[in-house]
């Protein structure tokens, strides 16, 4: 997956910008957030933008953990991102 990062600070209100993607994803959410890398992986350009200063919403506020109930539940790309943050810290799952 080839992925290119773009930042655009906000701007002023007077000023616009056209980017052409195939799909834009919308909000700061995780669920806007795996919309945009699923689209990214199947070889779509994508624009994902954002509301706020902070990505990731609760799940990269460290609230992860305490809102997890069944783990059995979780599957998809949820469960490979949470794999994959295992992986860096040695384990099989990291939440």
């Amino acid at each position: 997956m080839n992925l290119l990062h773009y930042y655009f600070p906000p701007a002023h209100p007077a000023q616009s910008r056209k980017v052409d993607v195939d799909v834009c994803a919308y909000g700061s959410s995780p669920g806007a957030i795996m919309a945009a890398v699923q689209a990214a992986r199947h070889g779509h350009s994508v624009a994902l933008v954002v509301n706020s200063a902070h990505l990731g919403g609760l799940r990269a506020s460290g609230l992860g953990n305490t809102d997890i109930g069944n783990k059995q539940s979780i599957g998809g790309s949820a469960r490979d991102f949470y794999r994959r943050i295992g992986a860096h810290y040695g384990v099989e799952e990291e939440w």
